[in-house]
């Protein structure tokens, strides 16, 4: 088997010593799962007419079918694309390219977004090209419903909220969302919505966590209009994933090229990458109750060991992931005193992956966008020398490492008290 990085760091996580926490940020690749797909996709381009290129497009309407069925949407409705990021830009541009109508739009997405979706929006106010709202959040970093709903107006043609906050992985009422955007269009005086009723449009980033992994990803039941997956954090590696685009919804491209991808994303398609996503996201379903029920014994013994070591230390310590709103998989604690760079650093050094917080923005040295927001309606102000770890449940995480990683803490606490 030809051997690429993907493999090998597949490998490295399974077999190694080192122990990867991280899985929010990047979901190693499972060549196991893929296995019996590598002879069996054909080498054509899916637009050539001969017998590679029809067996290709065979493969590649297949690989959407499955797409579509896990989702409960139309195999019509599936866009496929290199990933989440992608997989938002084309949702919020394709949306903006498309509107008609006069003045100047106005969307609204929530505070702890993806850098994927508030930076596009960020550079798009920037330019005037839209007018821009935030949904706050509360301490818990849910989504308040009731401020969005009072946000919505005539000229609104676009909302975002995610599915799984990515940084502490509060599930977001996504559903009570769609329900005020129809609430909205049935109340209000049509006549002063400036396109047509069609607006606003939901956007729902599913991919800035591995959402599928935790959660069943129904349309039906979520009532998006655009839906974002992505492969990197389902085993597939990067460089692919997927946008439902629901039947209706007014988007247009904003690449220029073939006419792939219902012209909304232009260029030859990597049909093997697609088609191991389609796998992936299938596997996510079928070992989802399984995998969930390990994540939770996961989570109660890291939670429990990080308690105890601090109590014996004397570390002040917060669970910024509440349990009753949080995915298992996802435990973002907060120890003061501590640097979230220098617990990454130290943690590393004893061979444990770990995140300070979303891997796109773990280069800026400001505190995170999702905490800020969380802090504004908490009854506790964020320290400046708080340090917040998030650590990130996957296939591959075992008690071993978890205990492991709690000892690893404490004997971090211990070099420090001793040193002060």
């Amino acid at each position: 088997m030809f051997v690429t990085r993907y493999t090998i760091e597949s490998m490295f996580w399974k077999r190694s010593k080192r122990i990867y926490l991280d899985y929010a940020s990047l979901a190693p690749r499972d060549e196991k799962l893929f296995s019996k797909l590598e002879q069996s996709v054909s080498r054509g381009n899916p637009s050539s007419f001969h017998k590679e290129g029809v067996s290709a497009k065979n493969t590649l309407e297949e690989a959407r079918t499955l797409v579509a069925d896990q989702i409960h949407a139309l195999s019509d409705e599936i866009v496929f694309t290199s990933g989440g990021t992608e997989g938002d830009n084309i949702a919020i541009l394709g949306v903006l390219e498309a509107y008609t109508g006069g003045g100047v739009p106005h969307m609204i997405v929530s505070a702890v977004e993806h850098s994927a979706v508030l930076e596009v929006v960020k550079t798009l106010e920037a330019r005037g090209k839209i007018s821009l709202s935030y949904v706050p959040v509360d301490a818990r970093g849910v989504v308040d419903v009731r401020e969005l709903r009072a946000m919505i107006r005539p000229e609104t043609i676009f909302v975002s909220v995610m599915l799984v906050n990515n940084e502490i992985g509060t599930i977001e009422p996504v559903a009570e969302v769609a329900k005020a955007i129809r609430h909205f269009k049935k109340t209000c005086d049509l006549r002063l919505v400036t396109s047509d009723s069609k607006y606003p449009l939901l956007h729902v980033d599913a991919c800035a966590c591995q959402a599928p992994n935790y959660l069943p990803i129904d349309v039906r039941a979520l009532h998006p209009d655009l839906l974002t997956l992505n492969g990197s954090k389902i085993y597939t590696g990067a460089g692919v994933g997927a946008l439902f685009v629901k039947r209706g919804t007014p988007i247009q491209s904003i690449m220029h090229g073939g006419d792939q991808e219902r012209g909304l994303r232009p260029g030859t398609p990597d049909v093997k990458k697609i088609s191991e996503f389609a796998v992936a996201l299938a596997e996510c379903a079928r070992a989802r109750d399984t995998e969930m029920e390990k994540y939770d014994e996961l989570r109660t013994l890291l939670v429990s060991g990080v308690e105890t070591v601090c109590k014996k230390y004397d570390i002040e310590m917060t669970l910024l992931s509440d349990p009753f709103v949080c995915v298992p998989a996802i435990v973002n604690v907060s120890f003061v005193g501590f640097e979230s760079e220098l617990l990454v650093i130290e943690l590393d050094a004893q061979g444990i992956a770990v995140s300070s917080k979303s891997a796109c923005k773990s280069e800026s040295e400001d505190l995170s966008h999702v905490l800020s927001a969380m802090g504004k309606s908490a009854s506790w102000e964020i320290p400046a020398n708080i340090g917040s770890i998030r650590f990130s449940f996957g296939r591959w995480a075992t008690k071993g490492d978890i205990q492991r990683t709690v000892k690893a803490l404490g004997s971090i606490f211990l070099k420090y008290k001793k040193s002060n």
